[in-house]
């Protein structure tokens, strides 16, 4: 009578069948190749630890080896029916239901839109202005710009080896100086009636930075109706 690694090799030169697949049909109680060629797809479906895959060539394989012919149908009929699965349900929208508004752009002259773009580029090119020795205290790094002291103070002589120092040369266009970068001026608000006497063409709404949720709601819907334009419509938190 054959050990079970003789059995175990016979199962395992089947095709589609591993090692571990051949092992589970010896312990289902499958101790001879004839007992697999004699077996049923439904049989073998009853096999544990036995994949899905091996119980298809092993039924393949005994139908070839009885001389009938391979049950296509069942395999067809598996791909149909996923390809036959119901598509997810697109939500569709109607038209005006969401609406998308744009927000207000200034009213701007063609010299103030100039002074604008080259306030634009000349911002690309302005070094950072930092603090004296900040690259070697650390606290000092936390910080911005502030004037060297002393008479001997390096940054202060304006030593080309030293960062540079903000002098009248890095400053922008007069006629743009202050503006927002969308070209409103801005005007800060910390209630309704603060938006009173706002030009909706050249000026916008700031909130101030104290304003809680509920005075925060009442401006913005007072400003929705003036047609205003608010900076910072979710605001800043503080830490």
């Amino acid at each position: 009578m054959p050990t079970k690694d003789e059995v175990v090799d016979e199962f395992a030169k089947i095709p589609g069948v591993s090692r571990k697949a051949a092992e589970a049909l010896y312990a289902a109680g499958f101790h001879s190749v004839d007992d697999v060629k004699g077996a049923t797809r439904d049989r073998l479906k009853q096999v544990e630890n036995l994949p899905a895959k091996s119980v298809q060539a092993l039924a393949a394989w005994a139908a070839e080896q009885r001389g009938e012919k391979p049950a296509a149908k069942q395999e067809i009929q598996v791909v149909e029916e996923k390809k036959a699965r119901p598509k997810k349900e697109v939500e569709v929208v109607e038209p005006g239901e969401r609406v998308h508004k744009a927000r207000a752009k200034p009213q701007l002259s063609p010299d103030l839109q100039e002074a604008l773009q080259v306030r634009k580029v000349l911002s690309k090119h302005r070094p950072t202005f930092r603090h004296d020795q900040w690259f070697r205290y650390k606290k000092l790094s936390r910080l911005g710009w502030r004037k060297g002291r002393g008479t001997h103070n390096k940054q202060a002589i304006d030593y080309v080896y030293r960062p540079r120092r903000p002098v009248i040369g890095y400053r922008g266009p007069v006629a743009a100086r202050g503006l927002h970068s969308s070209g409103f001026a801005e005007v800060l608000v910390h209630r309704p009636e603060d938006l009173e006497g706002i030009d909706p063409a050249t000026q916008a709404a700031r909130i101030g930075g104290k304003v809680g949720a509920k005075k925060r709601g009442l401006i913005l819907a007072a400003a929705e109706k003036k047609g205003l334009r608010i900076l910072n419509p979710t605001g800043v938190r503080r830490q």
